[in-house]
């Protein structure tokens, strides 16, 4: 797993997006993909004369510290699933091997964790890189896809795939 913080600065050669890996806050996660090459991945749009669309100080600007996905309200519409950590306008990018869930505004976006689990219905306290605020979610799991159902006012009641609300 690696997270990518990034920055972009003008360059008068081929590439303006430069990538730093740099360890995850967390002590890391096997759920995010590893293997992530700027060179075949790099974002469409980005140019080699001037400062790329993801320049880290336009992707979070005006928005909140967060977890985002890429299609969730960031600006210069990032890869969809891009994982953002927005903390103080700067970013670092996990990058979701199943692509990225998005909760509803004010609770923390998060990669699918549903590849692997037989299909059913989990509360996202089951999921192991879920966080606090997206527990009392009922999430489905089909084929590898999630999908929020609802939020359990009362809490949920985890499941061997049938959660449900308290």
């Amino acid at each position: 797993m690696r997270d990518i913080a990034f920055f972009a600065v003008p360059l008068t050669s081929a590439c303006s997006l430069l990538v730093n890996f740099v360890a995850a806050p967390d002590g890391g996660d096997a759920a995010f993909d590893a293997s992530f090459d700027v060179a075949n991945d790099a974002p469409e749009g980005s140019t080699d004369a001037g400062i790329d669309v993801y320049d880290a100080s336009k992707v979070c600007k005006g928005l909140g510290d967060g977890w985002y996905c890429g299609y969730n309200g960031l600006n210069g519409s990032p890869p969809a699933d891009w994982l953002v950590d927005c903390i103080d306008g700067s970013a670092i990018v996990r990058v979701c091997d199943a692509g990225c869930l998005a909760f509803p505004s004010g609770t923390s976006d998060r990669c699918n964790e549903c590849p692997g689990k037989p299909n059913g219905v989990y509360c996202g306290s089951q999921f192991s890189t879920y966080a606090p605020d997206n527990a009392p979610y009922l999430i489905s799991c089909g084929e590898g896809l999630a999908a929020i159902q609802t939020d359990c006012t009362n809490g949920c009641s985890p499941g061997n795939g049938d959660a449900s609300c308290k």
